[in-house]
């Protein structure tokens, strides 16, 4: 296995995450705001400003099963 995959079968990052929601960043941003995600491991841009959130993936995968299965719901009702 390589590094890459190792790292991916480890981590999941900000775009993964609004690619497996069909959400907008900005929405990921909000739930780490309000505390409905964990804090993330933040990878910066030389100015400081956030450029990569990073989970591991294993605790973030209840979490994101859980959030899709509430937007689901909410689509149909």
């Amino acid at each position: 296995m390589s590094a890459q995959q190792e790292f991916d079968d480890k981590y999941i990052s900000s775009t993964e995450v609004c690619q497996q929601l069909g959400i907008h960043r900005t929405t990921v941003l909000l739930a780490l705001k309000t505390g409905r995600l964990p804090d993330p491991v933040v990878l910066r841009r030389p100015n400081g400003q956030p450029q990569i959130l990073l989970w591991e993936r294993a605790p973030m995968v209840p979490i994101l099963a859980e959030w899709a299965a509430n937007r689901a719901q909410r689509a149909t009702a």
